[in-house]
């Protein structure tokens, strides 16, 4: 048991050592998409003042009204940690943004201009991420899974409202040099055993003791531990030579005379009947009248 602990934790420590540790990167390309024209309004609406470089992501009662994306080289495999600050002006506290992984191409608008929302990145089949905003309102970060890697080794992150969100807008600064910090990539490695519990091999608990050799039973037909296998045969088996038990070293002993009780008894029984015989003769000759001369 110790030397399987010893194993368990040398196994752990060197997968450590082969993930290595957590890096922070910058996004390679963002961008975001505005709806320009908002249904029920009769005449455009400009975008809204984000800072150079920034994001911006908003809903109405119609549904989403601006998204945004971010494109990260990553390790291939590693879960990541998003987070982004509001800018000034703008607050986390009461918006409700998710984050998916793109499913379509995309490449950021032109002229770091917003582009229309039709041409932002597709999402389908989305499994989203809920953001978590920071109790002040000036952050929201997302912990995003290996599985957001469409591509390995990249990470194309969609920030959009669920459908059906309460309205809102939220301008973000320019993503920093540590807006992402992914982690260790997953390494398979076997669980380490608890002190109580045996593996379920169907054999007894290693104890540590050498494994004892097997017993051979000899019959005379084969060993059926490591004997020769019985051969098949259509007919009776013939008597082994060996089968005979083989005498003693030494005196031999005498066998002891066995008296027969059941010999005994009949004998008894024959000279009572014998006497019973000759006792109902002499009664029945004594007991007869003398004839008269």
């Amino acid at each position: 048991m110790r030397l399987s602990g010893a194993v368990a934790v040398t196994c752990a420590a060197v997968g450590m050592l082969a993930t290595g540790p957590v890096a922070a990167v910058a996004p390679n390309a963002t961008g975001w998409w505005f709806k320009l024209q908002p249904a029920g309004l009769g005449v455009p609406v400009a975008p809204p003042t984000v800072p150079a470089g920034g994001l911006f992501v908003a809903a109405d009662p119609t549904g989403p009204t601006a998204v945004s994306a971010l494109r990260f080289e990553v390790g291939e495999g590693a879960s990541a940690t998003l987070a982004l600050k509001a800018a000034q002006g703008s607050t986390t506290m009461a918006a409700t943004i998710d984050a998916c992984p793109a499913t379509s191409p995309w490449s950021p608008p032109a002229g770091g201009n917003p582009g229309p929302i039709e041409e932002a990145p597709k999402t389908d089949g989305c499994q989203p991420v809920r953001g978590q905003p920071s109790a002040d309102g000036t952050s929201i970060g997302w912990s995003l899974p290996a599985s957001f890697q469409k591509t390995p080794g990249t990470l194309d992150v969609v920030l959009l409202p669920p459908a059906g969100a309460a309205p809102f807008a939220v301008s973000f600064d320019k993503p920093g040099d540590d807006s992402l910090i992914t982690g260790p990539a997953p390494t398979p490695e076997a669980s380490p055993p608890t002190p109580d519990s045996t593996p379920n091999t169907g054999g007894e608990p290693d104890t540590g003791a050498a494994a004892a050799t097997p017993l051979t039973t000899d019959t005379g037909l084969g060993s059926f531990a490591t004997g020769v296998p019985l051969a098949a045969s259509n007919g009776p088996l013939a008597p082994s030579p060996q089968a005979a038990p083989a005498p003693l070293a030494g005196t031999p002993l005498l066998a002891a005379p066995v008296r027969s009780t059941s010999a005994d008894h009949g004998g008894r029984v024959l000279v009572l009947l014998a006497l019973a015989v000759a006792g109902a003769s002499l009664w029945w000759l004594g007991g007869r009248p003398e004839p008269v001369g």
